[in-house]
């Protein structure tokens, strides 16, 4: 048990090594990293297809019975705490309130399984949730957008829900496919999975970053708190809502809740700024935000750790069988 904690620690801290060379290779080698920005759509799906390998359909119907649970998670990360995140930050900071919106209205990333091991939170129940609030998102998210700030759209909601759905889908069913008709080719490109994503997700923050590194620079420079304190203060709030929201679930599964909730798919969210609202005062603290969502699980796990009780530590233990040994006596 406390191997795999140290494992998953360590690809956290990966995590935030990638993270922090992608925003240095963005920022300071802009001519370069501004190549990879036409492959930001085939980039974000790798990260689909990787993420998509480690799904399997156990773990689907593992979560079955607690169905009720996850509607109930699903209406809340994707309508209702849109609506009030948006509502708040509409009167409090109106100028970055629709991208505090966009990253709202995105799916469960898809490293929540991970990040919930890292708090000893339920996995399979994290893993169902990515991948339901995913299929669902390229409907709910264009309604959500189109319901809440009409005034700040003016692109076609449908071409944006089919794009979702189409970078979502076909990763997704690929990796299925690939899993079901070549086995062991799956489950070779399954072991490299976890690098696949992160080397797709260093190579897209890189391509985004670049082609808006000098208003990044000059933004943080100028005024470097006007998107890092809120976007904090916005996982700050995430986390402790959602934990206090789930307080009647068993603690692992309220783990799995707030993680669920808390982390959103910001890759995506870049791909459909990026895309459909290239507005820098959108793009901008979309991109900032992977700061404080690579940085915020850390804390959280030490705090997850240290108000787990002790009847759900007892139940992950590892139970050894009490094997004696056997002497055979010469016949």
């Amino acid at each position: 048990m406390r191997a795999e904690t140290l494992g998953h620690s360590s690809l956290a801290h990966i995590y935030i090594i990638v993270l922090i060379s992608s925003l240095a290779i963005g920022l300071f080698l802009p001519t370069y990293g501004s190549l990879l920005y036409p492959f930001v759509t085939y980039l974000l799906g790798a990260i689909f297809f990787f993420s998509a390998l480690k799904l399997h359909v156990k773990d689907i119907i593992e979560t079955a019975h607690e169905w009720k649970t996850i509607v109930l998670i699903t209406l809340l990360k994707l309508i209702l705490i849109p609506i009030v995140i948006y509502s708040l930050t509409s009167i409090l900071i109106p100028h970055i309130a629709f991208a505090f919106l966009l990253l709202s209205v995105m799916p469960t990333a898809m490293t929540a399984p991970l990040f919930t091991a890292m708090a000893h939170g339920k996995q399979s129940l994290s893993l169902v949730l990515s991948i339901i609030t995913s299929l669902i998102v390229p409907i709910s998210a264009p309604f959500m957008i189109r319901f809440l700030a009409p005034a700040s759209v003016s692109i076609d909601i449908v071409t944006m829900g089919i794009r979702m759905a189409l970078v979502i889908a076909i990763p997704i069913l690929a990796a299925e496919f690939i899993k079901h008709a070549t086995p062991k080719i799956g489950q070779k490109l399954s072991t490299l999975s976890r690098g696949g994503s992160l080397t797709a997700l260093g190579l897209l923050l890189i391509g985004v970053i670049s082609v808006n590194a000098k208003i990044i620079i000059d933004t943080l420079i100028q005024h470097p708190f006007t998107y890092l304190l809120p976007l904090c203060g916005l996982f700050i709030i995430m986390h402790i809502m959602s934990y206090f929201l789930f307080s009647w679930l068993s603690y692992k599964k309220r783990i799995a809740a707030t993680v669920s909730i808390a982390y959103m798919n910001f890759t995506l969210a870049i791909y459909i700024a990026t895309t459909f609202f290239p507005d820098p005062h959108i793009v901008l603290p979309i991109i900032i935000s992977a700061i404080p969502w690579s940085i915020a699980i850390i804390p959280f796990a030490e705090f997850a750790e240290h108000h787990e009780p002790e009847t759900s530590k007892a139940k992950t233990l590892t139970k050894r069988p009490n094997r004696k040994r056997v002497i055979k006596k010469p016949q």
